[in-house]
């Protein structure tokens, strides 16, 4: 399956559009006709997986009001509750072009990402308590790269483990590195100085404040 400028609004008013995305294998299962009479769209499962993205997030100023489109307030018309028992999103490649802000470029493969009870309706984008919409997060997710981390450094992970349940990120061989030699590094910040080399087998972070 491919889909191509797909747009959508996030919750924060920035747009994101998927430029491309290409899925071996999309799973739809449960889907609620009667619940539509109540304007609420419910899937009891949706599984993504096998394929890659590019994502676009595009610069935007506070003037553009075609920016500024909350997701609730852009379908409400027509729905105002969306809930999925179980998202699943597996073995896909995604390459993040951010133009809002740095880092401008970012990409990884998510090995999988499970969100259990999603829900997205006025409650839920006020409740703090929750991430992502949803009662619970998991995500493994390997290969990531950030090739100009702002302009001095790039960074690398080789995975990233996290799980909103149990509280815990797990960060794997992570290596942050200066893009210059050492002259050319205190020419680029326009004083003398020097550039900073870091390698990092394993961060573990329990008990997470989420």
């Amino acid at each position: 399956c491919t889909a191509d400028s797909l747009q959508k609004a996030q919750i924060d008013s920035v747009p994101v559009i998927v430029n491309h995305a290409t899925l071996s294998s999309i799973e739809i299962k449960q889907f609620d006709y009667f619940r539509l009479l109540n304007k609420t769209l419910h899937f009891g499962k949706i599984r993504l997986a096998d394929g890659s993205a590019d994502i676009l997030i595009p610069k935007y100023t506070r003037k553009d009001t075609s920016a500024h489109v909350n997701v609730l307030d852009s379908v409400k018309q027509y729905l105002q509750r969306i809930s999925i028992a179980d998202i699943q999103i597996i073995n896909v490649g995604t390459h993040v072009i951010n133009k809002t802000d740095q880092p401008e470029e970012i990409s990884a493969h998510i090995s999988g990402l499970y969100l259990h009870q999603f829900v997205l309706d006025e409650s839920t984008i006020a409740d703090s308590t929750l991430v992502a919409f949803s009662t619970s997060v998991a995500a493994d997710v390997t290969g990531i790269n950030i090739p100009d981390l702002d302009g001095f450094y790039k960074l690398s992970l080789d995975s990233v483990s996290f799980s909103s349940k149990d509280k815990r990120i797990q960060l794997y061989k992570m290596a942050y590195n200066s893009l210059y030699s050492e002259m050319q590094f205190s020419r680029k910040k326009g004083y003398r100085t020097t550039s900073m080399d870091l390698q990092i087998a394993y961060v573990g972070i329990e008990g997470l404040q989420l």
